[in-house]
């Protein structure tokens, strides 16, 4: 089986505003007071290229949450964020 060259990963410090929406995705509900993780997740999951569905995507969301939610507002914590692909 043939194997796609690997594409260079990018790797960013995440804004403040950006870090504070992820932390605060944890405690979200809807209107109907129902927790909004696992439709965001949902909605992650079914993006293009995106490797993971179902409970796996939720998790993933969540942690992430978690991650942002422990880093701390004076600088000395940075939630990175990255974007790139393995070959395959």
């Amino acid at each position: 089986m043939p194997t796609s060259p690997a594409r260079p990963s990018t790797s960013y410090v995440a804004p403040e505003s950006m870090v504070r929406a992820l932390a605060d995705l944890l405690a979200e509900t809807s209107d109907d007071g129902a927790p909004v993780l696992p439709d965001v997740a949902a909605a992650w999951a079914s993006e293009e290229d995106m490797p993971l569905s179902g409970d796996a995507a939720v998790e993933s969301v969540k942690r992430i949450g978690e991650l942002a939610a422990d880093a701390s507002e004076d600088g000395r914590q940075q939630l990175y964020v990255w974007s790139g692909t393995e070959s395959v």
